[in-house]
């Protein structure tokens, strides 16, 4: 069930059929973050921002 709500998760090309994908693309206003996060096994990060935006 989950896979077919993340078809990318199934073939990454099927994320550029996304419509909300497509509206990113399109916009002149890109965001882009990079998280000096820690990705060991057993690591605790927290994210903090606003809320529905994809965190």
């Amino acid at each position: 069930m989950i896979k077919e709500q993340n078809l990318w998760w199934i073939s990454p090309e099927l994320i550029k059929e996304n419509e909300y994908y497509r509206k990113y693309q399109e916009s002149k206003v890109k965001l882009e973050v990079t998280l000096p996060a820690s990705l060991e096994p057993l690591s605790l990060n927290f994210l903090f921002g606003s809320r529905q935006v994809g965190k």
